[in-house]
């Protein structure tokens, strides 16, 4: 993880003021995976889940290094209480060489949708694909859920 000083000089897109205070990316591995789950309903009530009330949008800042297409995707699943799958999976990215004008950039990606009915809790999954040279660059930065209605 690099100071935020690092990314004023590497990123010249436009971000939000805390840009780099959560910033991955997919270091020496060919492939990295990260995730986190959270608990839905200390946040809203299971009642306006299931009355279909309560919407959500995820987004983050998504890019890479140059002309390399190395990639993070970042994928939203909802659990029910036993932890198994409802509804569809939301993935944003990835965010290309091509995207990116061929530059090092972070660009923002967002989704929204209805949190489905019978969700308890959700997973948020961050995938970070080497496909260029010695280093797995895809990068993301400030992912972010919020749950409203």
């Amino acid at each position: 993880i690099k100071t935020k000083d690092v990314f004023l000089y590497l990123f010249d897109s436009e971000f939000s003021s805390d840009r780099g205070q959560c910033y991955f990316n997919g270091q020496l591995s060919s492939t990295t995976s990260m995730w986190q789950m959270i608990n839905l309903t200390a946040a809203v009530s299971f009642t306006l889940i299931d009355n279909q009330i309560v919407w959500f949008n995820v987004s983050a800042w998504m890019g890479g290094w140059n002309e390399q297409d190395d990639k993070a995707v970042l994928q939203l699943t909802f659990l029910d209480q036993a932890n198994q799958q409802v509804g569809t999976n939301t993935t944003i990215g990835p965010v290309l060489a091509i995207d990116r004008g061929y530059k090092t950039s972070l660009l923002f990606r967002s989704a929204n949708g209805m949190v489905p009915i019978g969700s308890r809790s959700a997973i948020v999954l961050v995938t970070f694909t080497h496909i260029n040279q010695n280093w797995n660059d895809g990068s993301i930065d400030n992912i972010a859920l919020f749950l409203y209605f």
